[in-house]
């Protein structure tokens, strides 16, 4: 989905090149000259043309090359056969799993196109027709959907800091290196920039450039770039912050506790929640996850989190001396740090029982809202929410499982009875992070949250089924050195036996993949060694 209409520079555009799909002709035919004619015609435009002369090269193209500015379609080619036609249908699918607004354009004669289905007419943003039409008409009109397309592709922060470079503009403020200059004064510095590169160090700028904004006061593109990122993951209000999750668990402490509260946190923690709860001075009462005979983490029994027993947590707790008895947070580690995930929607509704505010730390997660078997158990699920629910806050490691680079956190908000005021959580924000962050870190963190809209379900589905077929590869191997007898031994991977009736190694993939019924720990299944988490 594209977020603006945010220009992108034009030595980035050079890298995007337009794909032409059709049949090695006949220079010398009328059809050969007009290809020729246009191909020069939008290379003369800073348009590159990257040309497959088969379905297969298409297909082998679209999947490594996600980074096309248009794609042209020859119908002959297309539909030559059921089979072309089928592959043909592919080939868009796959270009609108990883682009979905990717103009497609198909190149025929006038009159050829009459019999295209309707999958593939709704999947192409029009057509030329060669070679009744000029070469210059015929490259102006992909060149005007390949620059309409590639005006959404950028996010709102980096889209503005690309163009602000672009912009070649002198460094008259911090950082001190100047735009990467002060390193071309010695050796040692001549080698770090030729190491990291220029356009790095000229992007390395400071609030100082107002047009960017700022990130701790949430301004400008900036905070275009919070939003975006808030509606993305499904939040009510999203922050940005640079210093991992560490920082971000410590914000969101800090903005929910004071001294003398009661905190009800899970006891496999991340160490920054207990040097947050040391800052702050709030009293921890510790939820046990449970550890199966293997020694894998997984989650906190429900019966742990029941109103009653939290409330006998409370009263048994040597460090609650006295005053109020009611705790103000609850932290859960989600997923935990083997990869066991709660059902939030159901923590979530008996937490709210007893706290009115639940930080869900899932610094290993980001990725679980763009794939429907992970749904109903993050914290930023599509689930029902209701008013009376306590509000709940979830940090991500953006740089750990999503593409950003290191310390690239984000902070997602969603209110519930007591909504989070935003300018008293940024006093909280301010606390822990630098008035000099790292606008690359920014950056990436803003592109992070526009690779996951644009191709969020594609980019995962495709990790899960290559992890399935992982755990498949695995079993076969035991099984071949089973059935040779040789007393060898060879690793195990850690599911059920069986799903849906069958031998996991003889389960269907796709279920596998996209169902989390088989992947469920039930009470009563000996593979987990949990017994009944509730």
């Amino acid at each position: 989905m594209s977020y603006s209409d945010t220009p992108m520079p034009a030595a980035l555009a050079s890298g995007f090149p337009v794909l032409v799909v059709g049949a090695h002709v006949d220079e010398d035919s009328a059809i050969g000259r007009s290809v020729v004619e246009i191909r020069a015609a939008l290379e003369a435009l800073g348009r590159p043309v990257v040309l497959a002369d088969s379905l297969d090269d298409a297909e082998a193209a679209v999947e490594s090359h996600p980074a096309l500015s248009c794609v042209v379609l020859g119908w002959g080619m297309a539909a030559a056969s059921d089979e072309a036609l089928a592959q043909t249908t592919r080939i868009l699918r796959r270009i609108r799993q990883q682009a979905a607004s990717l103009p497609v354009l198909i190149g025929a004669r006038r009159g050829a196109t009459r019999q295209v289905p309707l999958e593939i007419v709704e999947q192409v943003a029009g057509y030329i027709w060669v070679p009744e039409d000029s070469a210059a008409f015929i490259a102006g009109r992909i060149d005007a959907a390949a620059r309409r397309y590639l005006d959404t592709v950028l996010p709102p922060f980096f889209g503005k800091l690309a163009n602000f470079a672009d912009t070649h503009e002198y460094s008259w403020h911090t950082p001190g290196h100047t735009g990467g200059t002060a390193f071309m004064k010695t050796a040692v510095g001549r080698a770090f920039l030729a190491f990291y590169g220029e356009q790095m160090l000229r992007s390395d700028l400071s609030v100082s450039v107002g047009e960017l904004g700022s990130l701790n006061d949430h301004s400008g593109p900036v905070a275009e770039a919070e939003r975006y990122a808030a509606r993305v993951f499904g939040a009510d209000h999203t922050f940005f912050s640079m210093g991992g999750s560490s920082a971000s668990n410590e914000m969101i402490l800090h903005s929910a506790v004071a001294d003398g509260d009661i905190v009800l946190v899970d006891r496999n923690c991340h160490k920054s929640l207990n040097y947050a709860l040391n800052m702050s001075g709030a009293i921890p009462v510790y939820l046990k996850p449970r550890r199966n005979a293997r020694g894998v983490i997984g989650p906190v029994p429900a019966s742990e989190i029941e109103p009653e027993m939290l409330r006998r947590k409370i009263a048994e707790s040597p460090l609650v001396k006295g005053g109020s008895r009611k705790p103000v947070l609850a932290v859960l580690t989600n997923s935990t740090y083997d990869g066991l995930c709660y059902d939030v929607e159901h923590t979530t509704r008996l937490l709210s029982q007893s706290v009115d505010r639940i930080h869900y730390d899932e610094a290993w997660y980001a990725y679980a809202r763009f794939n429907p078997l992970y749904e109903g158990r993050y914290g930023m699920h599509r689930g029902r929410r209701s008013p009376d629910d306590a509000t709940v806050t979830v940090t991500h490691s953006t740089h750990k499982l999503l593409a950003a680079l290191s310390q690239a956190s984000m902070i997602h908000i969603r209110s519930g009875r007591i909504p989070v005021e935003p300018a008293l959580f940024n006093e909280a924000f301010m606390m822990h992070t630098s008035t000099s962050p790292q606008y690359s870190i920014i950056a990436s963190t803003d592109v992070s949250a526009k690779m996951m809209d644009d191709a969020g379900p594609a980019l995962t589905a495709e990790c899960i089924r290559e992890a399935v077929d992982f755990r498949k590869a695995m079993l076969r191997i035991g099984r071949d050195l089973d059935h040779r007898k040789s007393g060898d031994w060879w690793f195990q991977s850690w599911q059920a036996d069986e799903v849906a009736g069958k031998a996991f190694l003889e389960a269907d993939p796709e279920l596998l993949a996209t169902s989390s019924d088989a992947w469920l720990l039930r009470p009563g299944q000996g593979w987990h060694g949990f017994g009944d988490l509730g």
